[in-house]
């Protein structure tokens, strides 16, 4: 029987399950290894996504038969992911020609990508535009480490931040083709030249995303909307007692600015509201889940994390002082994750070869969540590093082998992947 690893390596053909945006980064890099896309398959769909047939799963028997399936959902968790590969099976097909994207790293991915260096392009790049944050979330390293006293907390400015694209382009470390999202531990609608920011990515043909608390009236100009890729509204609740838990802000001036930004917008396939699950308010999901909905607003429900490297290593190790363990323990949801953890060890950091991360300062983070008082925090700066050296230090740090060994990296990738199925059909029943 041939080993995984080898059907991979050798499959010329490949049938793509799942149709959602995320799916584009499975795509993209099976093109890039020269891997012919047969078709995708979803449940009950048809119709064409990049250009190529979809696929109902009831169906596929009747097409041919591609190398190899690759379940893609960027979405759903390991739970429906592995159901989505029990559906397969039970149509006939060949369990050894089943790929799961969270573990494609474990047949040979790394080294196709190695082999891809000079011709690879960072599809999406977190781009940090504002140092600072105006909300209180107890469970994010701007404010529950020293990040907020080392961080200067300083705007880019526009003639830097079009410096840096103009680097990274000729670099050829990103292309037309990938995403800037404006955010990482900052607020974006903080930076008192936003607008500039996003004039220069129009000019130069670039989709950006924006991810806000709404704590901020929104003052985009209507000209650079059809640029943006998605703006994501993070909530810790619908009503005023959340948010003195964990955003500190007037949960009505939340609702208005969020209004404001709808009308702004005026495309609601590009508004995402992420309403973050705590123990004290799993009442309000319905609540919010009828707001939105009736506003034809996107809502998808997402377990609140630790927004902290440090945190997580430290739950995951058993370290955690007490006080602050038995916090956590009465607010956040934490009962999954031993198991989380046990499951999916092998699995390697899909952020390592997708994502490249700057901050304010043009300096490349070594991880999206690793506060900048941490030794590993950066590996260079965007002015002086290669394209070569920049994917070689992405996947040289020691803070990497020590979050494989942890088992945590699929937990700090995939815990924003809980749904609302997974939420009310899987751990709440």
């Amino acid at each position: 029987m041939q080993n995984k690893k080898d059907i991979f390596n050798n499959a010329k053909t490949v049938g793509i399950y799942g149709t959602e945006p995320y799916v584009e980064n499975i795509y993209n890099f099976l093109k890039d290894i020269n891997k012919d896309i047969l078709y995708f398959i979803d449940k009950g769909s048809s119709g064409k996504f990049k250009d190529i047939d979809i696929v109902s799963i009831d169906a596929i028997k009747q097409h041919r038969q591609p190398d190899i399936f690759m379940i893609g959902n960027g979405k759903s968790n390991l739970v429906v992911k592995e159901n989505i590969r029990k559906d397969l099976i039970q149509k006939g097909i060949d369990e050894q020609k089943i790929f799961i994207s969270y573990n494609m790293w474990k047949y040979g991915m790394n080294e196709q990508y190695d082999s891809l260096n000079a011709d690879f392009i960072f599809k999406n790049v977190i781009f940090e535009i504002s140092g600072t944050c105006n909300a209180k979330c107890p469970y994010c390293a701007v404010n529950s480490s020293p990040y907020a006293k080392v961080s200067n907390k300083r705007f880019i400015k526009p003639d830097i931040f079009k410096e840096a694209l103009d680097i990274l382009l000729d670099k050829k470390l990103i292309d037309k083709t990938s995403i800037v999202h404006l955010f990482n531990w900052g607020e974006p609608f903080m930076h008192p030249n936003i607008n500039e920011i996003l004039n220069i990515l129009c000019e130069k043909g670039i989709s950006y995303g924006l991810s806000t608390n709404a704590s901020i009236a929104p003052n985009i100009k209507k000209e650079y909307i059809y640029n943006l890729d998605k703006i994501k509204i993070s909530m810790p609740g619908f009503s005023q007692q959340s948010y003195d838990k964990i955003h500190g802000f007037k949960f009505e001036k939340i609702l208005g600015n969020i209004n404001k930004l709808i009308n702004i917008i005026n495309d609601k396939n590009k508004i995402e509201v992420f309403f973050y699950v705590y123990q004290f308010n799993l009442k309000e999901m319905d609540s919010a889940k009828e707001y939105f909905g009736n506003k034809g607003i996107q809502i998808t429900h997402r377990i609140a994390f630790f927004n902290d490297y440090n945190k997580f290593i430290s739950y995951a190790s058993r370290s955690m002082d007490i006080s602050e363990l038995t916090k956590v323990s009465k607010e956040l949801l934490l009962y999954y994750v031993d198991g989380f953890i046990d499951m999916n060890k092998n699995y390697k950091c899909f952020y390592m070869n997708n994502t490249i991360v700057i901050d304010e300062n043009l300096d490349y983070a070594t991880c999206c969540i690793l506060p900048q008082n941490h030794p590993n925090y950066k590996i260079g700066n965007v002015k002086s590093l290669s394209k070569k050296e920049v994917i070689k230090r992405k996947k040289s740090q020691p803070i990497c082998e020590e979050c494989f060994k942890a088992g945590i990296t699929y937990w700090m990738n995939n815990v924003l992947e809980y749904n609302d199925f997974v939420i009310n059909g899987i751990f709440l029943r």
